[in-house]
């Protein structure tokens, strides 16, 4: 998930075109054709998908805390 956040950052800095399409790995990102409709789908991809990679890194360090504990 980080990787492709990664990427499409640098795609979007380079001036690439890119499709923009949520993945399914990517978990959650709401109603993405709304999105889509209003024009801001290529802020909300990069946005939802950071959102993600912070929610499941406070995920994985809750685990290990119950874990270790």
């Amino acid at each position: 998930m980080a990787l492709c956040g990664w990427k499409s950052l640098d795609d979007f800095v380079n001036h690439r075109e890119v499709p923009i399409e949520p993945k399914v790995w990517m978990v959650p990102m709401g109603d993405f054709q709304a999105y889509r409709k209003a024009g801001v789908d290529w802020f909300l991809l990069r946005w939802l998908t950071a959102r993600n990679i912070v929610m499941m890194f406070c995920m994985i360090i809750i685990i290990v805390n119950l874990i270790f504990r």
